[in-house]
Parts: C-alpha cells; sequence; structure tokens
C-alpha cells in the first residue's frame, strides 16, 4: 500500500507529495501553511485563530450555511485545523467528486468574503469558549503552562487569544492577516487516493497562481533553559492539577527517535510507563499522570509532565515525580524497558498508516518537517537500532529536573508553601 510516492515542485516552490492507492474509490488530500499564531500582533492575540476559523464562512459567492451544504450533499469531510505553528486543511471524499470538491475549495481559500457579521458571530463564540475553558482547571493549566514556558515569546498566549484581545480585532485586521499571513505563505499539498497522480496534479496546479510566497518567522530566540517559575493559581477545586517541563528538540533534531523511546518508558507510555506504575499504580498518589511533547519548528517544543491529584496527596505525588524523573536521568532506562518500548513501537507503526488520512496527514508532515516520506520506518529503524549506551546518554543529557517550570491549580484554602522546599532557587507566583 505504501510505495510508489509521487513528488512534485510547482514554479513557485510549493512542494507536494502523493500516494495512489486503488483499495477504495476515495481521496484524502491536504494543505498544510507555513504559519501560525507566533504571528498575531501583541494585543490582537487570537488573530490567527479568529481568521482561521472564519475561511469556511463563507466567499464571495456563497454563505457558510451554502459552503457546509455543498460538502455535505458529497458526502464530503472538511477539516480546518490551526495551530500555534501550522495551518492543516484536509478535505475526504469520493472519487467522483474529487474534480468538483477541490475546485470549490480552491475558491473559497481565494476569496473568503470575511463578513462583518460572520466575525461578530465567531468572535463572540470564541470568547465564549475562552471564559468556559477559565472555568476548566485541565484546559487552564495547559493554557497557563504555555505562558510560563515561552514566556515573553511569541508562543506563549493560547491560541484563541484572551477575551480582551479577541474583543479588539477588527475586520481589517483578518483580511491583512489573511492575504499576508496565510496566502503568502510557504505551502504543502499531499494526497492519497484513487484519484491517478496526473489528475490530482493537474488540480494542484492551480495553486502555482499563488506568488511571493514567503517563510521568514518571527526574530526571536528561546533560552537554553526555562526561566525557574512555578505559577500558582487557585481556583474553587477540590484537586490539584499540574503541569510542569521544560523544552523539548526540534523535528529536525538527531536525536529525536531517542526521544521518543525515552519519552514512552517515563511517562508517555501510559500504563507502561515509569510514571504509571510508580506514581498512580504502586502508590496511588495520582488520578492519571503522564509526560508527553511534541514539534513546534522552526522552535523548540514542549516537554510536558502532567498530574492530577487529592489535596491530601500532591506533596507525595510532586517529590515522587522529580524523584524517578532524577532516577532516570542519572540510571537511564533498564534493558527490558527498552526491549518492551521497542516491541510496542514495532506493533504502533501498522496502526499508524491504516487510513486515507493517516497517510496524507504522515506525507503533509514529512513535508513540513523536511522528512523522507517515510520518516515513520526511518524512525522505527532508528528505535530498534538503538544501543541502551546510546540513550543513557541521551537521558542524562536531556532530562532536567533541576530547571523545571510549570502551573500548579489548587484549592483556595490550599498551604502550597512547602512546593518552596521542594523548589528552593525557583520563583513562585500567585494568582
Amino acid at each position: 500500500m505504501l510505495k510508489g510516492i509521487k513528488k512534485a515542485i510547482l514554479k513557485n516552490g510549493i512542494k507536494v507529495y502523493y500516494l495512489e492507492n486503488k483499495e477504495l474509490p476515495i481521496i484524502s488530500f491536504a494543505i498544510g501553511i507555513e504559519t501560525g499564531s507566533y504571528f498575531d500582533p501583541k494585543g490582537k492575540e487570537g488573530l490567527f485563530y479568529l481568521t482561521s476559523s472564519l475561511i469556511d464562512k463563507g466567499s464571495d459567492n456563497l454563505s457558510g450555511f451554502e459552503i457546509r451544504e455543498f460538502f455535505d450533499s458529497f458526502g464530503a469531510r472538511l477539516d480546518i485545523i490551526p495551530s500555534k505553528n501550522f495551518l492543516f486543511i484536509e478535505v475526504l471524499c469520493e472519487e467522483r467528486f474529487f474534480e468538483k470538491v477541490f475546485d470549490f475549495l480552491f475558491d473559497i481559500l481565494n476569496s473568503p468574503s470575511f463578513k462583518e457579521e460572520e466575525i461578530m458571530k465567531e468572535k463572540k463564540r470564541i470568547i465564549s469558549e475562552i471564559l468556559q475553558e477559565e472555568e476548566e482547571p485541565e484546559s487552564l493549566v495547559s493554557k497557563k503552562f504555555y505562558e510560563v514556558l515561552y514566556a515573553n515569546s511569541p508562543l506563549s498566549h493560547p491560541l484563541e487569544g484572551y477575551v480582551e484581545s479577541v474583543k479588539k480585532i477588527e475586520r481589517e485586521d483578518v483580511v491583512s492577516f489573511y492575504l499576508e499571513k496565510i496566502l503568502k505563505r510557504r505551502i504543502y499539498i499531499a494526497g492519497t487516493g484513487s484519484v491517478t497522480f496526473e489528475k490530482f496534479f493537474k488540480k494542484v496546479e492551480k495553486f502555482s497562481e499563488l506568488k511571493d510566497l514567503k517563510d521568514d518567522f518571527p526574530d526571536f530566540k528561546l533560552k537554553d533553559k526555562p526561566d525557574k517559575v512555578i505559577l500558582v493559581i487557585r481556583r474553587k477545586v477540590n484537586q490539584v492539577f499540574l503541569r510542569l517541563g521544560h523544552f523539548s528538540l526540534k523535528r529536525s533534531d538527531r536525536d529525536y527517535s531517542k526521544l521518543i523511546i525515552s519519552n514512552y518508558i517515563l511517562g508517555g507510555g501510559s500504563f507502561a510507563s515509569r510514571f504509571f506504575k510508580k506514581i498512580r499504580n504502586e502508590k496511588g498518589y495520582v488520578y492519571s499522570i503522564s509526560s508527553k511533547f511534541f514539534p513546534l519548528d522552526p522552535f523548540k517544543g514542549p516537554l510536558i509532565y502532567s498530574f492530577q491529584t487529592s489535596k491530601e496527596n500532591f506533596r507525595f505525588a510532586l517529590l515522587l515525580l522529580i524523584e524517578e524523573i532524577k532516577k532516570f536521568k542519572l540510571r537511564g532506562p533498564s534493558e527490558r524497558e527498552v526491549k518492551e518500548a521497542k516491541g510496542f513501537f514495532k506493533g504502533l507503526l501498522p496502526r499508524e498508516t491504516e487510513t486515507y488520512s493517516q497517510i496524507t496527514n504522515m506525507l503533509l508532515f514529512a513535508l513540513k518537517y523536511n522528512l523522507f516520506p517515510f520518516f515513520m520506518w526511518l524512525t522505527l529503524n532508528e528505535i530498534i537500532k538503538l544501543q541502551k549506551e546510546e540513550l543513557f546518554d541521551f537521558v542524562y543529557s536531556f532530562y532536567d529536573y533541576e530547571n523545571l517550570c510549570g502551573v500548579i491549580i489548587v484549592p483556595c484554602d490550599y498551604d502550597v508553601s512547602f512546593i518552596k522546599e521542594i523548589f528552593p532557587e525557583h520563583n513562585l507566583a500567585y494568582v
């Protein structure tokens, strides 16, 4: 199934990957745009998110309802997903409708109307979303973590922005952002389906009309280590919610495969991880616990430790979390842990490339991060070949229990004075 990827470059530099697959008469195709919330102007955070959410809410000739009705009538699915460092647009449809659906999407992308009434409706929806998430500890602690880790950088603010910043956004801001920071940014196109490559490429060539595509980024540099800050937020809750972490790697880093397997062993492997076995299963200190990471190229992504616990167990859970990170750093993973992790990833890969959408996403991901189209196989091969000594060297140099930063949400009346004992060199900020 995963053979014969066709590659092309349009005259304006847009790169294209396509895999012809006749198993089913459908096609998945995606457009990725090198943009993100890091382009939000100061004071108007959320502009990228608002602009992206308006793309399918109306064009010069069609209302948002008519756009949705078009896709529904052909049994097609349209997903527009903005993130801090990418805009992802995917369509899934039957082969027989491909040309109509592609042309329709191209027209929408080239002529969004950004009508004032639609902008006001979306702003109202987004503000409601922000206010709701302010009341949800899991959402709040995640958003605040980025503000601490990426303090004083364009990556710090929430994707949706803030209530006051969204209120300040005007139609001219949306139009200008779309024209300059979406339509004129570097674009990638990927697809998988029963449509021939020739037919797919003929449609994709429409994007060669776009001129002067840029790939510059905001001019700022992250520190090697985050500031030693722990933000303590008091809320009317009965539990404690924690996010701690530090900077991770870029996807282009040669040690990325080592990060994948080591994180799985420490906290990313759910029931198989050290965190779960020791802190959740053996001690019963937490309700849930994990560690995760993801790329934010061209910037360093985050490594995030998180757990949810009772106020009675919080101190014990936090101490044990730090202890487990320290032991992992100093002693490394065991032979058994490495072997079991390798076995997990061997079985995971086939499940990650089962559907047309999964394959399209893989190809688009490869384009964005400048990877080999079947990079997942290369990464798996790197993981399988890893020696324990190599992994130990990486774990020792990467995992940093002394320079963590983070956010903790606690009950209003909870005594948190012991946090300073655990982090004597950190600054504690209270909200």
